[in-house]
């Protein structure tokens, strides 16, 4: 990853440069986007983007569930209980229950 943009308190965008799912080179390429703002509630959104894909083909899906469990799950957990759950217990959880 390559820091593309920072603006703090508000933005990080990351350029993908390399990637280390053997055999895969799609996320090389993608931006990966996380912007914050203030809102009514006087707390704060979290807009997330991972863009540029050439296709969506390889490793697209397993990233689009791997960002909506890091960010749905882990974060949101962390966030209001102060545990969050990182992505590696849940593939183990998955690979556990498959294999039963």
């Amino acid at each position: 990853m390559r820091t593309a943009n920072l603006i703090s308190d508000r933005l990080v965008e990351w350029q993908c440069i390399e990637q280390d799912y053997p055999g895969m080179s799609d996320w090389i390429g993608t931006t990966i986007r996380f912007r914050l703002a203030e809102n009514a509630r006087q707390g704060t959104d979290l807009d997330f983007a991972h863009t540029d894909w050439k296709s969506t083909e390889g490793s697209y899906h397993r990233c689009t569930s791997g960002w909506a469990h890091v960010l749905g799950t882990s974060l949101k957990n962390y966030l209001e209980a102060g545990k969050g759950s990182p992505y590696l217990e849940q593939i183990e959880k998955e690979s556990a229950r498959k294999a039963s």
